[in-house]
């Protein structure tokens, strides 16, 4: 479900981030930048078939299967850091 509102995007701090959705990882809710990198993540399908169980079972609270590190912090790769100084 995507939302509308000005709000800052629990993963990578983006504000207003205007349009939201929640992760399938965890109970963030997030950027549709930090979305698309949730799904193209190898463990994407794991989250959502996670996620589709918990709601067959009757548990419309699951928390998810767990954040990748790599996708912390809105999941910035190397090519989009800024260099470090000194090296």
């Amino acid at each position: 479900m995507n939302h509308s509102s000005e709000m800052t995007c629990q993963r990578c701090g983006k504000k207003p981030c205007g349009t939201w959705t929640c992760s399938m990882f965890n109970t963030q809710r997030i950027c549709m930048e930090c979305k698309a990198k949730e799904r193209v993540h190898p463990r994407y399908r794991e989250a959502v078939e996670a996620d589709n169980e918990a709601i067959r079972t009757g548990n419309y609270r699951f928390p998810g299967i767990g954040l990748p590190p790599e996708l912390e912090g809105g999941g910035r790769g190397e090519e989009d850091q800024a260099p470090r100084e000194g090296g």
